[in-house]
């Protein structure tokens, strides 16, 4: 149990998932573009380490999964 009458009263911590699709790497440039023309951060600042990822998760495992187009 984790909540009981509205109130968290235990904390747990799972595996962190994540998938990495596979795209068009020519559209970094437009994107670059796009951020040094419309924004003050830096498209840099949006991109984590697989180990920010796991701190963020509070240490929980990083889980990466295939990214794969299921036929329905």
């Amino acid at each position: 149990m984790v909540a009981q009458d509205g109130k968290v009263v235990k904390v747990t911590w799972g595996r962190f998932h994540a998938v990495a699709p596979s795209f068009d790497r020519g559209i970094e440039k437009r994107l670059q573009e796009y951020f040094d023309r419309y924004h003050t951060v830096s498209l840099g600042n949006f991109r984590i380490s697989e180990d920010e990822m796991a701190a963020f998760g509070h240490g929980a495992a990083l889980v990466n999964h295939a990214c794969e187009r299921r036929e329905p």
